[in-house]
């Protein structure tokens, strides 16, 4: 049966307070960006697994927390009064602002008496990845225009799980929904009618018939239906996913993002890149895909080398989906706690 409770817009899960070492002031964010759609809830079971494997971890001789938030339009049970002032649907751009500030207001209510700045590692699901890669372009050039940052924290590295970086249209998926830009109103008109249709259908009866269609677990049949049943969120998708296939193209992050083997001459170190794509996507197109890993990846057994500062990218060839969050969470999220231990372990040689 359905759900009575309400979709969380954002989730919270604190650190393990008891392994903390007292002496310590670092404390890291992982702040987590959904895909598309941008409905955070699916991610529950994902988030609470990686809490568990950074509790087991090094990590956790620090204060880490995880923050992750729904997209702007995605607040299935709560519409967000704000996101009706943006005359959505809300394009990429609106999409990236929308993060910031949720990540600035995030790290504003928990600020405390000074001491370090808080250490955020983004994570980001397909979509998310591409936001988070945008959210690192802009901070690095704040930092090289010298602009005050109002917000005490660092961005200090970023992974990208099943990441959407280039040549979207290319895939498989993407491709099948080229139509809905050639048809004048397409997306509205498409999503207004899934939904009325959606709420002409008992909840029950709906959840059964997209748990039997897609094999999703009930719970997450219960989060895609009630998603459906929203008066924004199919809407926002796919006009997300139709500038998705226009925007996500060339490679147009500079060597601020990518990395160098020069030092960089800006108040804070280049952050830290991990990505794991699929064998087998049928969203991401694997020839960019491959020609990304050749120009920014480290080549593999060259940990340690001057590669050092190339992004670790992995192709994962288990079989897990792109929706991996549906049912492979838990060996997604063993390797993102490794990565992040690897990233403390890092920045605490560093400092």
């Amino acid at each position: 049966m359905p759900s009575s409770m309400p979709l969380p817009a954002a989730m919270h899960l604190p650190g393990d307070i008891s392994k903390k070492e007292s002496s310590s002031e670092r404390r890291y964010l992982i702040y987590f960006l959904p895909g598309n759609p941008g409905v955070v809830a699916f991610y529950q079971r994902f988030l609470n697994q990686l809490s568990e494997a950074l509790r087991n971890s090094k990590a956790a001789e620090y204060d880490v927390e995880i923050f992750g938030t729904s997209l702007a339009g995605f607040e299935c049970d709560a519409p967000n009064p704000s996101y009706r002032a943006q005359n959505p649907p809300v394009d990429i751009d609106g999409q990236i602002e929308f993060v910031e500030k949720k990540l600035s207001r995030y790290l504003q209510s928990k600020a405390g008496d000074g001491g370090e700045p808080t250490r955020v590692v983004l994570v980001g699901h397909s979509l998310g990845a591409y936001l988070a890669m945008e959210m690192l372009q802009r901070r690095r050039d704040s930092l090289r225009a010298k602009e005050t940052l109002k917000y005490h924290y660092r961005l200090v590295s970023a992974i990208g799980l099943f990441p959407g970086l280039v040549h979207l249209a290319q895939g498989t998926m993407p491709a099948k929904l080229a139509w809905l830009d050639s048809v004048p109103w397409g997306a509205p008109l498409l999503s207004t009618l899934v939904r009325l249709v959606c709420l002409l259908i008992p909840a029950f009866i709906l959840q059964r018939i997209i748990a039997t269609a897609t094999g999703y677990p009930a719970e997450d049949a219960d989060i895609a239906s009630r998603w459906l049943r929203s008066k924004w969120g199919l809407h926002e998708s796919l006009h997300l996913a139709k500038e998705e296939m226009k925007r996500i193209a060339d490679d147009t992050w500079d060597e601020e993002v990518w990395g160098s083997p020069h030092p960089t001459i800006l108040s804070e170190p280049r952050p830290k890149l991990f990505f794991l794509f699929g064998e087998h996507d049928d969203w991401i197109p694997s020839g960019p895909r491959d020609e990304l890993i050749a120009a920014r990846g480290r080549p593999a057994g060259t940990e340690g080398s001057a590669n050092e500062w190339r992004a670790t990218m992995e192709i994962e060839r288990t079989g897990i989906r792109h929706d991996f969050a549906v049912k492979h969470s838990r060996p997604v999220a063993v390797k993102v706690a490794g990565w992040i231990e690897q990233i403390v372990e890092s920045d605490a040689k560093a400092a």
